[in-house]
């Protein structure tokens, strides 16, 4: 209503104003006769100022216009849905209806049994559009009259083959009456058994767990040989890209420990147990309408990834950096590599390393293979310490870790202190796979 305001305001009677009296000057012009020779500069200032105003007039009623109809298109294709799934609703509780009628008339008679189908295994049957062969030999008298009375209804009402409305229609005749057919009994059986109602079965917690999920594993060098700054950049880092990487990833539990001269027997500091994503189940405006999975599953990655984070709370800079710890007389980053090839899981691992990688009790990394334990390494190597005994650069001293990591771990990442934790896991969890593919 303002910018509707402003432009009549502002833009339509300005430029109305100045064209109307243009167009009086010129009228004045063409019966002043010998004066208007003396008009002459006033006659071309008025075609000006009407070329002007008509500019003006015709730029605001375009604005005007498209304000006032924006939301015409939108509107018209939203009142379609709605009423294709008015539509659907109405004939699902026809069929329901008539189900219930049959349901009941061949209970009292009793010469077969008869299956409702409810309206939610109706619109399911009707959009999977799967008919198995023995649903469609089960066709028998009580489900043809069911057929027959709703396609009269529908014809009585003109609605039958008409736009998608009746397309969805006819499907979900179809499935009503495959789901709802009798079973005659066989000769020399007598009657029947009851009608035995389907039961919808909810999925268990097995097939919940049956996605191909990660744990994530965190080494921490407590030798306090690393510098103090780049360790907590490196943490802090850390810390922020695990909510991300445990959403993408389907993080099924994070465990930190820390570690001195006994890798192998290093010290857990937390372990955390994280949700795993739940499929969203289809229901009828799922099924309608195509864009409606796509927000439920946008709002359950947004709801995960808000779980994820309180859960992952716990886990902050002060637990995980060093402090109040005397300094042990060597680094075993040879054990911590030896512990994480050692102990295969089914589970694949994500294993970040966070250390300068300077093995001081065994003097040289030994070769392991993470394939074969289902683990994916990322080390995030920091910078030693500066001492009198350190004659290298921090470049050249990264690149000397790098390499010596890499040689003992195929397969690993090694990316330095301030590198991105995200990029580094989905690298080394791609290496993993493709080396497990082989």
């Amino acid at each position: 209503q303002q910018t509707r305001r402003r432009l009549r305001r502002y833009v339509i009677a300005p430029s109305l104003a100045v064209t109307l009296m243009s167009l009086a000057v010129l009228f004045l012009a063409r019966s002043a006769g010998l004066l208007a020779l003396l008009l002459l500069p006033l006659i071309n200032l008025a075609i000006f100022s009407l070329s002007m105003g008509v500019l003006g007039l015709a730029a605001g009623l375009f604005a005007l216009a498209y304000l006032m109809s924006w939301s015409r298109h939108a509107e018209r294709r939203f009142n379609a849905l709605e009423r294709e799934a008015v539509e659907t609703r109405r004939v699902l509780q026809q069929v329901e209806r008539v189900a219930e009628e049959l349901s009941a008339t061949e209970t009292l008679t009793g010469t077969a049994s008869f299956v409702p189908s409810t309206a939610s295994s109706a619109v399911s049957a009707a959009l999977g559009a799967t008919a198995s062969a023995s649903s469609l030999q089960s066709f028998s008298s009580s489900g043809a009259r069911a057929g027959a009375a709703l396609l009269e209804q529908r014809r009585a009402r003109g609605g039958v083959g008409k736009g998608a409305g009746g397309f969805v229609s006819w499907l979900v005749l179809m499935a009503a009456l495959s789901g709802g057919g009798c079973k005659l009994p066989e000769v020399g059986q007598g009657v029947a058994a009851s009608a035995t109602p389907a039961v919808s079965v909810p999925p268990t917690s097995a097939d919940v767990a049956a996605v191909d999920s990660v744990m994530v594993e965190i080494w921490l060098d407590w030798s306090l040989s690393a510098e103090d700054q780049p360790y907590g950049e490196a943490v802090r880092s850390l810390i922020a890209a695990l909510p991300g990487i445990a959403a993408e990833h389907n993080v099924s539990r994070v465990a930190a420990y820390r570690f001195g001269d006994r890798g192998w027997s290093a010290t857990e500091v937390f372990t955390i147990e994280l949700p795993l994503p739940q499929s969203a189940a289809m229901d009828e405006g799922t099924a309608i309408y195509g864009n409606v999975r796509r927000a439920q599953d946008e709002e359950a990655r947004r709801e995960r990834l808000e779980e994820l984070r309180k859960r992952l709370a716990v886990a902050t800079p002060e637990r995980l950096l060093p402090a109040g710890v005397p300094e042990p007389p060597c680094t075993d980053v040879r054990g911590v590599l030896t512990r994480v090839a050692e102990t295969p899981r089914p589970q694949r691992r994500l294993v970040f390393l966070i250390s300068d990688l300077d093995d001081s009790c065994s003097r040289r990394l030994q070769t392991v293979s993470l394939a074969s334990a289902n683990a994916a390494l990322v080390a995030m190597v920091l910078p030693e310490a500066p001492s009198a005994k350190l004659m290298q650069s921090a470049d050249d001293l990264w690149r000397q870790r790098r390499d010596e990591l890499l040689q003992a771990a195929p397969g690993a990442v090694a990316i330095p202190f301030f590198g991105d934790p995200a990029v580094a896991a989905n690298e080394a969890l791609a290496k993993l796979s493709a080396k497990r593919n082989q």
